[in-house]
């Protein structure tokens, strides 16, 4: 399995931004099965908080989207309804570590619950899913 985040934004000063993620996974379940894909697209608000220490600048963010559920259904034994869209909360906490005057290295924990129902079966979905992120940041 792996997850790829890709985020732009805007910040609105020093520590608190506005950002648009698209999150793309993709699952290997075995030799002979094939891969499923799942996306996420989400709106995020970021805030920093300073620190006596300028160097690390920790984070919090919290924000909502929708995803197409399929790689996160298949996991969860209800693969008959990969094609249901579920909205997806966002909350997630990090670090913030400028290197240099344009990039930062970040790594967060972030929660996303998932939740929706199948109309035409009405089964209600809901469900919680945790992923560590390591990256850089360039801020232009």
């Amino acid at each position: 399995m792996w997850v790829l985040p890709i985020r732009g934004g805007y910040y609105l000063n020093q520590y608190a931004g506005i950002f648009g993620e698209i999150f793309l996974t993709d699952f290997k379940g075995g030799e002979e099965e094939e891969g499923e894909s799942g996306r996420i697209l989400s709106l995020l608000a970021e805030f920093g908080y300073p620190t006596a220490n300028r160097g690390v600048i920790p984070f919090a963010l919290v924000g909502y989207g929708v995803s197409n559920g399929s790689l996160f259904l298949d996991r969860i034994a209800l693969k008959n309804y990969s094609d249901v869209t579920l909205g997806v909360l966002n909350i997630g906490a990090g670090l913030k570590l400028p290197v240099g005057d344009r990039v930062l290295l970040r790594g967060e924990l972030r929660y996303l619950n998932f939740s929706g129902s199948n109309g035409s079966e009405k089964i209600d979905i809901s469900f919680n899913y945790i992923n560590f992120l390591i990256g850089m940041a360039l801020v232009l």
